[in-house]
């Protein structure tokens, strides 16, 4: 890829990432001012905005450098494992979805892997943590949607990586 369409992917992954990091960081805020001081929430406010400071640093510094897509991508699979994997509620696994496609735009199918595979993992850990907490067919169904984007964000990713050299062979 050319030095403006790397800078171009790493802003829409700055700016999407940034808006899950907000609403984390907002949520975590409201539930402690609303419910006092608990550790679950703490934790997931310092794990917000520390993964919102290493994205604003990596963006500042390595925007447009394939190194940048790789510290926003991995800090956001990071925070949201740890996020997926402290919380009870069952459906909190859906923030993690945009790791799925924001892999996608960098064409590197090692990363899609990596970020796939991380939170698909990190996610169907969690679901089954929270089989004591709510029905198991909702669990079952987290489970199946999880797979199943897992395995749709591997194909796509290979088939535009397959796109992409076939152009560029064609030029």
């Amino acid at each position: 890829m050319t030095y403006n369409s790397e800078r171009r992917i790493d802003k829409y992954t700055f700016i999407s990432l940034m808006l899950v990091y907000f609403y984390d960081a907002f949520s975590s805020a409201a539930l402690l001012s609303e419910k006092g001081v608990s550790g679950l929430y703490m934790l997931h406010l310092i794990v917000a905005l520390v993964g919102a400071a290493v994205t604003i640093a990596a963006f500042v510094k390595q925007s447009g450098a394939i190194i940048c897509g790789w510290i926003m991508l991995l800090t956001y699979l990071a925070a949201h494992a740890i996020l997926m994997l402290s919380s009870i509620f069952l459906y909190s696994f859906v923030l993690a979805f945009p790791l799925f496609l924001l892999s996608l735009g960098y064409l590197n199918e090692i990363l899609i892997k990596i970020n796939s595979i991380g939170i698909g993992t990190a996610a169907i850990i969690h679901c089954l943590m929270c089989i004591g907490k709510t029905d198991k067919s909702s669990v079952a169904l987290a489970i199946i949607i999880t797979v199943l984007c897992m395995i749709a964000v591997n194909l796509i990713g290979k088939h535009l990586q397959l796109l992409t050299e076939e152009t560029v062979d064609n030029k």
